[in-house]
Protein backbone atom coordinates (compact mmCIF):
# COMPACT_ATOMS: atom_id res chain seq x y z
CA UNK A 1 0.00 0.00 0.00
CA UNK A 2 1.40 3.36 -1.02
CA UNK A 3 1.21 6.14 1.55
CA UNK A 4 1.69 9.58 0.03
CA UNK A 5 4.53 11.68 1.38
CA UNK A 6 3.78 15.37 0.96
CA UNK A 7 7.30 16.46 1.83
CA UNK A 8 9.73 13.93 0.29
CA UNK A 9 12.69 16.34 0.30
CA UNK A 10 12.10 17.41 3.93
CA UNK A 11 12.11 20.99 2.67
CA UNK A 12 8.71 22.53 1.89
CA UNK A 13 9.90 24.81 -0.92
CA UNK A 14 11.83 22.04 -2.68
CA UNK A 15 8.91 19.61 -2.40
CA UNK A 16 6.59 22.26 -3.83
CA UNK A 17 9.00 22.91 -6.69
CA UNK A 18 9.25 19.19 -7.40
CA UNK A 19 5.46 18.89 -7.46
CA UNK A 20 5.25 21.86 -9.86
CA UNK A 21 7.69 20.37 -12.40
CA UNK A 22 5.01 18.64 -14.54
CA UNK A 23 2.98 21.86 -14.80
CA UNK A 24 6.09 23.87 -15.64
CA UNK A 25 7.07 21.31 -18.30
CA UNK A 26 3.58 21.51 -19.82
CA UNK A 27 3.60 25.32 -19.87
CA UNK A 28 7.13 25.40 -21.32
CA UNK A 29 6.23 23.11 -24.22
CA UNK A 30 2.96 24.93 -24.95
CA UNK A 31 4.38 28.45 -24.83
CA UNK A 32 8.17 28.54 -25.07
CA UNK A 33 9.64 25.47 -26.78
CA UNK A 34 11.15 26.60 -30.11
CA UNK A 35 10.38 24.58 -33.23
CA UNK A 36 10.35 25.07 -36.99
CA UNK A 37 7.41 24.42 -39.27
CA UNK A 38 7.60 22.72 -42.68
CA UNK A 39 8.72 25.98 -44.33
CA UNK A 40 11.52 26.47 -41.82
CA UNK A 41 9.85 29.34 -39.98
CA UNK A 42 10.68 29.37 -36.28
CA UNK A 43 7.77 29.34 -33.81
CA UNK A 44 7.43 29.14 -30.05
CA UNK A 45 5.35 26.40 -28.47
CA UNK A 46 4.22 23.04 -29.76
CA UNK A 47 0.72 21.62 -30.11
CA UNK A 48 -1.17 20.82 -26.92
CA UNK A 49 -1.34 17.01 -27.35
CA UNK A 50 2.44 16.75 -27.66
CA UNK A 51 2.95 19.15 -24.75
CA UNK A 52 0.49 17.12 -22.68
CA UNK A 53 2.47 13.96 -23.46
CA UNK A 54 5.66 15.57 -22.14
CA UNK A 55 3.75 16.79 -19.08
CA UNK A 56 2.50 13.26 -18.38
CA UNK A 57 6.02 11.86 -18.72
CA UNK A 58 7.30 14.52 -16.31
CA UNK A 59 4.48 13.76 -13.86
CA UNK A 60 5.20 10.04 -13.94
CA UNK A 61 8.93 10.63 -13.45
CA UNK A 62 8.41 13.06 -10.57
CA UNK A 63 5.87 10.83 -8.85
CA UNK A 64 8.07 7.75 -9.13
CA UNK A 65 11.52 9.27 -8.57
CA UNK A 66 10.85 12.13 -6.14
CA UNK A 67 7.71 11.00 -4.32
CA UNK A 68 8.68 7.27 -4.43
CA UNK A 69 5.33 6.20 -5.82
CA UNK A 70 5.30 2.65 -7.23
CA UNK A 71 5.18 2.61 -11.05
CA UNK A 72 2.01 0.49 -11.11
CA UNK A 73 0.25 2.93 -8.78
CA UNK A 74 1.41 5.91 -10.86
CA UNK A 75 0.15 4.35 -14.09
CA UNK A 76 -3.18 3.37 -12.55
CA UNK A 77 -3.57 6.89 -11.11
CA UNK A 78 -2.89 8.31 -14.58
CA UNK A 79 -5.48 5.97 -16.12
CA UNK A 80 -8.08 6.83 -13.47
CA UNK A 81 -7.50 10.57 -13.87
CA UNK A 82 -7.63 10.37 -17.66
CA UNK A 83 -10.83 8.35 -17.69
CA UNK A 84 -12.47 10.59 -15.11
CA UNK A 85 -11.65 13.67 -17.17
CA UNK A 86 -12.61 12.23 -20.54
CA UNK A 87 -15.84 10.63 -19.37
CA UNK A 88 -17.04 13.85 -17.75
CA UNK A 89 -16.30 15.85 -20.88
CA UNK A 90 -17.84 13.26 -23.19
CA UNK A 91 -20.97 13.02 -21.02
CA UNK A 92 -21.56 16.78 -21.12
CA UNK A 93 -20.84 17.14 -24.84
CA UNK A 94 -23.08 14.18 -25.71
CA UNK A 95 -25.91 15.70 -23.66
CA UNK A 96 -25.60 18.97 -25.56
CA UNK A 97 -25.48 17.16 -28.90
CA UNK A 98 -28.55 15.13 -27.90
CA UNK A 99 -30.43 18.31 -27.01
CA UNK A 100 -29.49 19.89 -30.35
CA UNK A 101 -30.34 16.73 -32.33
CA UNK A 102 -33.71 16.39 -30.59
CA UNK A 103 -34.64 19.96 -31.50
CA UNK A 104 -33.65 19.37 -35.14
CA UNK A 105 -35.46 16.02 -35.49
CA UNK A 106 -38.67 17.23 -33.83
CA UNK A 107 -38.71 20.38 -35.96
CA UNK A 108 -38.33 22.68 -32.98
CA UNK A 109 -35.05 24.01 -34.34
CA UNK A 110 -36.91 25.62 -37.25
CA UNK A 111 -39.20 27.32 -34.75
CA UNK A 112 -36.16 28.64 -32.87
CA UNK A 113 -34.64 29.93 -36.13
CA UNK A 114 -37.87 31.62 -37.19
CA UNK A 115 -38.29 33.16 -33.75
CA UNK A 116 -34.80 34.63 -33.89
CA UNK A 117 -35.39 36.02 -37.38
CA UNK A 118 -38.72 37.57 -36.37
CA UNK A 119 -37.34 39.23 -33.23
CA UNK A 120 -35.01 41.37 -35.28
CA UNK A 121 -34.22 41.58 -38.96
CA UNK A 122 -30.85 43.17 -38.16
CA UNK A 123 -28.29 40.36 -38.52
CA UNK A 124 -25.95 41.95 -35.97
CA UNK A 125 -28.65 41.81 -33.30
CA UNK A 126 -29.42 38.22 -34.27
CA UNK A 127 -25.80 37.27 -33.62
CA UNK A 128 -25.90 38.92 -30.19
CA UNK A 129 -29.20 37.23 -29.38
CA UNK A 130 -27.87 33.81 -30.35
CA UNK A 131 -24.55 34.28 -28.59
CA UNK A 132 -25.90 35.56 -25.29
CA UNK A 133 -29.49 34.36 -24.89
CA UNK A 134 -29.47 31.03 -26.70
CA UNK A 135 -25.96 30.32 -25.45
CA UNK A 136 -27.08 30.94 -21.87
CA UNK A 137 -29.98 28.50 -22.23
CA UNK A 138 -27.70 25.73 -23.46
CA UNK A 139 -25.06 26.57 -20.84
CA UNK A 140 -27.73 26.15 -18.20
CA UNK A 141 -28.88 22.79 -19.54
CA UNK A 142 -25.56 21.19 -20.41
CA UNK A 143 -22.70 23.47 -19.40
CA UNK A 144 -19.01 23.14 -20.16
CA UNK A 145 -18.79 25.59 -23.04
CA UNK A 146 -20.89 23.53 -25.46
CA UNK A 147 -22.99 26.60 -26.37
CA UNK A 148 -20.11 27.74 -28.56
CA UNK A 149 -20.54 24.74 -30.86
CA UNK A 150 -24.32 24.75 -30.87
CA UNK A 151 -24.69 28.53 -31.21
CA UNK A 152 -22.25 28.29 -34.11
CA UNK A 153 -24.47 25.66 -35.74
CA UNK A 154 -27.51 27.90 -35.24
CA UNK A 155 -25.72 30.82 -36.92
CA UNK A 156 -24.71 28.63 -39.87
CA UNK A 157 -28.32 27.45 -40.06
CA UNK A 158 -29.42 31.09 -40.29
CA UNK A 159 -27.08 31.62 -43.23
CA UNK A 160 -24.02 33.17 -41.59
CA UNK A 161 -20.68 32.26 -43.13
CA UNK A 162 -18.55 30.22 -40.71
CA UNK A 163 -15.40 32.01 -41.86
Amino acid sequence: MYHQNYNPTHHAALSTLAAAIPILVLLYFIALHPHRDSRGVRHLGISAPFAAFYGVVAALLVSCLVFKMPVAAAISAFALGSLSGFLGIIWIVLAAMLLYTMTVITGQFEIVKESIVHISFDRRLQVLLIAFSFGAIIEGTSGFGTPVAIAGAVMVGLGYSPF
